[in-house]
C-alpha cells in the first residue's frame, strides 16, 4: 500500500469560491453574487457597502406565528403581510439601516427561503411604492438599489439605478469586501 492511502485527513472543510459578476451598461445595472454564504455578517457587509439608508425588507416562508412578526409588531415598525399558504406568509417590514443588522438576525434565524430588500430614498410613500414591481423602482429613481438574497443558492443579485449610483465604484467596493 502506498502511503497516499492510509493519509486521512484530520477535519474537512468547505471552501466556497465566490464569484461576482456585472453588467454596468444598462439601466439599472445588475451584480451577481454566487458561492457566497449568505450570514448575517456577510449580508450586513454587503448592505453597508450599498449605503442602504431605509430598507424595505420583504421575507418569505414564515410562519404566521413566528417570532419574527411578534418582535416587528412589538416595535412598532411598519410592515405588510401578504397570506399564502394554510399558516405560512411573506412580510414586508420598513426599517431604518441602524435597526438592519437587529431584524437581520431575527430574520436569519425564522430559515427563509429568500429576503428581498430594497432601498428606499424616501420611506414616507413605502404604501405606494411596493404596489410596485422592484425593477419599475430602480428604472424610476423612487429606490436605488434592490437585493436579491438566495439562502438556497448561496447567491446574491444587485440591481441598481445606474443615475443614482456610481455603478464601476459600487462594484469596486462590492468586489473589495471580505466574506466569510
Amino acid at each position: 500500500m502506498s502511503q497516499l492511502a492510509h493519509w486521512v485527513p484530520a477535519s474537512w472543510e468547505v471552501f466556497f469560491m465566490i464569484r461576482i459578476s456585472k453588467l454596468l451598461l444598462f439601466n439599472p445595472i445588475s451584480i451577481s453574487i454566487s458561492g457566497i454564504k449568505c450570514t448575517a455578517s456577510n449580508i450586513t457587509r454587503l448592505v453597508n457597502a450599498l449605503d442602504c439608508q431605509w430598507i424595505a425588507m420583504t421575507i418569505d416562508s414564515l410562519s404566521n406565528d413566528c417570532l419574527l412578526l411578534t418582535y416587528i409588531k412589538n416595535q412598532g415598525m411598519k410592515f405588510f403581510v401578504k397570506q399564502h399558504a394554510t399558516n405560512y406568509c411573506e412580510v414586508t417590514v420598513v426599517l431604518p439601516d441602524s435597526l438592519f443588522e437587529d431584524v437581520l438576525e431575527k430574520v436569519i434565524s425564522e430559515d427563509p427561503e429568500n429576503i428581498f430588500m430594497i432601498s428606499l430614498l424616501d420611506p414616507t410613500n413605502v404604501d405606494v411604492y411596493l404596489q410596485q414591481s422592484y425593477e419599475q423602482l430602480i428604472v424610476t429613481g423612487k429606490a436605488n438599489v434592490f437585493i436579491s438574497i438566495s439562502f438556497d443558492e448561496n447567491a446574491v443579485s444587485i440591481s441598481a439605478n445606474k443615475a443614482l449610483t456610481q455603478p464601476k465604484q459600487l462594484y469596486r467596493r462590492i468586489k473589495a469586501l471580505r466574506f466569510d
